[in-house]
């Protein structure tokens, strides 16, 4: 053990980059609660502008699940009569 190092005798603390790069740095855990937040308020904003534009008077919105088999069909042959 070496004791008559200079640090040991001044109580100066010594330089770590390590120490500096934390300090600087963000913190991961605010930096993804903001991005959570924002995220839920785009989506909210998303969600909202959907809803407003389908309560406007016009044709039927085609975008649903397509008919398929038994109700197929029926809907083929009561368009053919």
């Amino acid at each position: 053990m070496m004791l008559d190092h200079p640090h040991v005798s001044d109580g100066a603390v010594p330089h770590s980059p390590d120490a500096f790069t934390a300090a600087v740095l963000p913190r991961t855990a605010v930096t993804a609660g903001a991005l959570s937040v924002v995220a839920v308020v785009v989506g909210c904003m998303v969600l909202c502008a959907c809803a407003a534009v389908r309560t406007q008077r016009g044709p039927p919105d085609r975008h649903r699940i397509p008919l398929a088999g038994q109700q197929l069909l029926l809907r083929i042959c009561i368009a053919r009569r």
